[in-house]
């Protein structure tokens, strides 16, 4: 909120590629965050990816922690469609995966510590 009021510049670009979401829970509570910005940008009839992108915490949980991911990409992506009202919004989740658009994609933990390092010696 301080950065709307402190800065001009748009916290939305214009015209991205792709959107990639990570340290998200997914939960319902957040869902108009994502409303917002999946009506921003019109993603049932634009060309933007989403990139849902997490990782592997415990290792002995990695199965576990896979599938309540997709799981909760997987009900925000039809709780975002039904809210359209439409045919076309029910539909989005498989159109989106269908051109490639929806991706869920694993961080190994060890590169964020390498980038974390890497920003704070600069």
């Amino acid at each position: 909120m301080t950065r709307s009021t402190d800065n001009k510049e748009l916290i939305l670009p214009d015209d991205p590629k792709n959107i990639y979401f990570y340290g998200h829970s997914l939960a319902p509570a957040d869902y108009s965050y994502f409303q917002t910005i999946f009506d921003h940008y019109d993603i049932y009839n634009s060309s933007i990816k989403l990139v849902f992108c997490y990782s592997i915490y415990d290792s002995n949980k990695e199965n576990k922690i896979k599938s309540n991911y997709f799981e909760e990409v997987y009900k925000l992506m039809n709780t975002y469609g039904e809210s359209t009202g439409t045919q076309k919004g029910r539909n989005i989740l498989h159109k989106m995966i269908l051109e490639g658009r929806l991706m869920l994609k694993e961080i190994d933990t060890s590169d964020l510590k390498n980038i974390e390092s890497a920003n704070t010696k600069e």
